[in-house]
């Protein structure tokens, strides 16, 4: 009997420090993806400190039948079966209704592999509305828990340095009779905001910009390229970038940028400590300026801040290399001016330091 008794004691210490292992690997996997050191994650809403922020609210109403759509959708999710998923996820009718007025839109949930975009009852949200609702037409309703203060964190960095970033809006959301939920109400990095800067993108089903990768090459983005009816000239300049990433080509990658951009964008990749998740094929944004054919990277919120990891710092989160990261990462050209830039800005850099700092901070008081 003692000695079932202690092999009894045993197992129920090797379970308990089994656990503690498995949440302390969890959180510090949830640290290395997204380096976030907020843990707004596990608490409930301080809804006394959001309402004092008098953030713009909006109300979501769906018909019954509409929110039991969107339920299955979220149990496919859950599943992921994004298969079915993304062949059931159809716009349906719904009413935003802003500053007391009520406006008939079209919703669908977002994006075609949704991980981490559920959050107990609430989900996220692609809407297009026939007139500008908070200044658009096409944006997306991002639930907070999926973004956290990752967005606030790039638009600084993009302001800081003068590199084009995507744009959010903290916002409070009310679905049909739901509590009021922390959303952000986001600008889509689409055909309006990219006209905006005078640059133009081609998304190819997955593939978020033409650029090879591991997963395509440059046949495959040629031959998507062409049933897109891209231009010659357009069609030509990704052909001869893809081709030169494929051969390793690093003395010359600077020729498809523009040298003052892309050194502030490396400054600002290698300064936060950004962990890649933002420049897999599905989430690089390369946009091009074909008055000048040069390739403009676009900071958005999937770029996550980290800690610096050289080893890391071209590679995607399977640890396979991103060609064009390396290439850039490694130009003389690039090099020197990235250098020239950080010697210039000693007090800038310092500066963004102390703004994450004080988001950070801001963003710890929405959570209790």
């Amino acid at each position: 009997m003692k000695r079932k008794l202690i092999l009894g004691s045993l197992s129920l210490v090797s379970i308990v420090f089994c656990l503690y292992l498995a949440i302390l690997f969890s959180k510090d996997k949830i640290q290395s993806k997204y380096g976030n050191e907020v843990s707004y994650g596990f608490k409930s809403q301080n809804d006394e400190f959001i309402d004092s922020q008098y953030l713009k609210s909006f109300q979501l109403n769906l018909q019954e039948k509409d929110a039991a759509h969107f339920s299955k959708l979220k149990r496919l999710i859950k599943k992921q079966d994004f298969k079915t998923y993304q062949e059931l996820n159809v716009w349906k009718n719904a009413t935003i209704t802003l500053n007391s007025k009520e406006t008939h839109v079209q919703i669908k949930l977002h994006g075609r592999t949704p991980a981490n975009h559920t959050f107990k009852e609430f989900i996220s949200y692609k809407v297009k509305s026939p007139i500008a609702i908070n200044g658009l037409k096409d944006f997306n309703l991002i639930i907070y828990e999926r973004i956290g203060p990752c967005a606030d964190r790039i638009m600084m960095l993009g302001d800081s340095l003068e590199l084009i970033s995507q744009e959010d809006e903290l916002i409070q959301l009310q679905i049909n009779d739901s509590e009021n939920h922390i959303y952000y109400f986001e600008r889509p990095t689409k055909q309006e905001f990219l006209e905006e800067h005078r640059l133009i993108n081609y998304e190819l089903g997955d593939l978020k910009s033409p650029i090879t990768s591991n997963q395509f090459n440059v046949k495959t983005i040629d031959s998507l390229l062409q049933k897109e009816a891209v231009s010659d000239k357009i069609r030509l300049f990704y052909f001869e970038l893809n081709t030169s990433i494929e051969a390793g080509n690093q003395a010359d990658i600077h020729n498809y940028f523009d040298i003052d951009y892309i050194s502030r964008f490396q400054l600002a990749r290698s300064y936060a400590g950004f962990t890649n998740h933002g420049f897999t094929p599905e989430n690089l944004l390369f946009a091009l300026d074909t008055t000048k054919m040069k390739l403009y990277p676009i900071l958005h919120r999937d770029n996550y801040f980290g800690d610096f990891n050289k080893r890391n710092f071209n590679r995607n989160e399977s640890g396979q290399e991103i060609q064009i990261l390396r290439l850039l990462s490694n130009n003389a050209k690039i090099l020197d001016h990235t250098e020239k830039h950080k010697e210039a800005n000693p007090t800038k850099l310092r500066l963004i330091r102390g703004s994450k700092t004080r988001i950070d901070q801001f963003h710890e008081q929405l959570y209790r």
